[in-house]
């Protein structure tokens, strides 16, 4: 987007590559080339799917580049959360909503672009939310698996919704209540809890 200036540096970028006819891409760190595992787990199943959109999977992934830079001062284990279903915390999501804030800029008069940081976290909602659905520990069974289940990924969602800007409007996802996000940090801890991998938390 050309009226997009970032204060900081990407410093993970898409690379854009093809295998036979097919247009694929993956995200690399921009110093050393290392691919993200995670990245290129999701890219593939993405790349897979009947819905996939090449514009699409590389406007999602070049926002997740965002997520990834903010990470790697803020959140180093990012990647080996994603791959064992943890997530992304509440203060974390909150730290780098900020982060966006305060990096992403008009070029014409230094204001904020209004919705694109909310954008980005839309789809790196999207993106960290598909882990906790593919990877995270359920350690229930019988009719309770489902219950849980849907009350692990609610959890994850409200967090998310909770710390984008431009939400305090929106009937989807009012403001949570402090005892809300009370409930919502005991579920996100009993589910790693119950599955014995709480030390990752």
């Amino acid at each position: 987007m050309s009226s997009i200036s970032r204060v900081v540096s990407l410093t993970f970028v898409v690379h854009k590559f093809k295998v036979g006819v097919l247009s694929r891409c993956m995200l690399v760190h921009a110093e050393t080339s290392s691919p993200s595992m995670c990245v290129s787990l999701y890219e593939a199943t993405y790349s897979k799917s009947s819905r996939r959109y090449k514009g699409t999977i590389n406007t999602v992934l070049h926002h997740v580049a965002y997520l990834f830079t903010w990470a790697e001062n803020n959140l180093p284990d990012l990647e080996c959360r994603l791959l064992k279903g943890c997530g992304v915390d509440f203060q974390d999501i909150k730290k780098f909503g900020n982060w966006l804030d305060k990096n992403i800029k008009s070029k014409t008069d230094g204001k904020q672009v209004c919705g694109y940081p909310r954008e980005i976290m839309g789809n790196c909602k999207r993106f960290v939310i598909w882990f906790v659905e593919s990877c995270a520990p359920i350690s229930s069974r019988g009719l309770g698996v489902n219950y849980n289940f849907h009350e692990l990924i609610k959890a994850h969602e409200l967090c998310w919704l909770r710390c984008m800007s431009g939400n305090t409007n929106d009937p989807i996802a009012p403001n949570i209540t402090d005892e809300q996000l009370c409930n919502i940090e005991a579920i996100l801890h009993n589910a790693l809890s119950d599955s014995g991998d709480e030390d990752s938390s």
